[in-house]
């Protein structure tokens, strides 16, 4: 399993190499389209789970949703009290099923969270890159996911 410590180590080797090997030009990103109307946005927490107390601010965000003419379906790994939303692999699955379910327009986490890099080793990037691209609107420690996800997928995604 790829740990914060591992990760970093890596990436930081990988920065200090001499040289780089060539490697052939890579496709272009590839954008997903614009949400419409009657678009199914999946939540899922693929981090930390989101507290009880922020249950009222998430059906108010759902019905914000829902008011633009959006159809909301939550995962099984959103609410929580820990620090996770549930363990790694349920995360990773949970995700990655949002993102090849063709009835899924767009996947909305509620939040980051500095455990969501222990999901990567459980995500199959070659079928995400196989499937057709959609957004990911993510924040916060999200882009541990986003940034892996359009380099190995070359799909865009959204982080802010």
């Amino acid at each position: 399993m790829l740990d914060r410590r591992t990760f970093l180590a890596a990436a930081a080797m990988t920065l200090a190499a001499p040289s780089v090997p060539a490697v052939a030009k890579p496709s272009p990103i590839t954008f997903p389209p614009p949400l419409r109307r009657g678009d199914l946005i999946g939540i899922t927490s693929p981090s930390a789970g989101v507290k009880p107390a922020m249950r009222p601010r998430m059906h108010f965000a759902y019905r914000h949703l829902r008011a633009l003419g959006y159809r909301v379906r939550e995962g099984d790994c959103l609410w929580g009290t820990g620090l996770m939303s549930a363990p790694p692999r349920k995360r990773a699955a949970e995700l990655q099923a949002m993102l090849l379910d063709e009835s899924v327009a767009a996947i909305f986490p509620p939040n980051g969270g500095e455990v969501l890099i222990d999901i990567l080793p459980f995500i199959d990037f070659a079928a995400l890159a196989a499937a057709p691209p959609k957004w990911i609107l993510g924040y916060s420690d999200m882009s541990a996911f986003q940034v892996p996800y359009t380099l190995l997928t070359r799909h865009a995604s959204l982080n802010g």
